[in-house]
């Protein structure tokens, strides 16, 4: 998969068969990792930010049963961590039908982590910028998009990747 204008994280589907990538122009891709093939795709005026600015940091594959499953609207589901003039907001993408399906809101700043938990109830995220008290990390409920829990106390800013718990 190509992007114009630099990678800014990738990650691998539960199952290893795909990987997703996003950019600083706001697009993100799911490619086939066996073929090679972009098998998805979104923008960010079909993320809802078109004219303004947009910069995708984070993304995640929701971790399903071990599969991520084209045939399983829940279990196929992307989150996708989102910087414009708006603040950071987090959107569920379904790539097998093109659409957001839920936005979170919350953040200020730039999200600069995202990650579902291993049952995929749950997503963590981490807001980075002078708008967000240090790098907060929050967690939603994905059913209801709301914050549930927000850790605050860091030192310095967060700035990593979220990691997955294999359990």
């Amino acid at each position: 998969c190509k992007h114009d204008r630099g990678v800014w994280c990738v990650r691998y589907s539960p199952d290893g068969k795909y990987v997703a990538t996003s950019d600083g122009d706001g697009n993100v891709k799911v490619t086939d990792v066996h073929s090679g093939s972009e098998v998805a795709s979104i923008s960010p005026n079909k993320l809802g930010f078109f004219p303004l600015k947009v910069a995708i940091f984070s993304v995640d594959f929701h971790p399903g049963n071990g599969q991520w499953d084209w045939n399983n609207p829940v279990h196929r589901q992307l989150a996708i961590g989102s910087f414009s003039l708006q603040g950071g907001k987090i959107l569920l993408w379904d790539p097998k039908t093109n659409e957001v399906n839920a936005q979170f809101h919350g953040h200020k700043s730039l999200i600069t982590g995202i990650a579902f938990s291993p049952n995929g109830e749950l997503l963590a995220s981490v807001g980075w910028g002078s708008y967000d008290s240090q790098g907060e990390v929050k967690l939603w409920d994905v059913k209801t998009q709301q914050e549930i829990v927000q850790i605050k106390g860091h030192d310095s800013p967060v700035r990593g990747e979220i990691g997955r718990a294999h359990v």
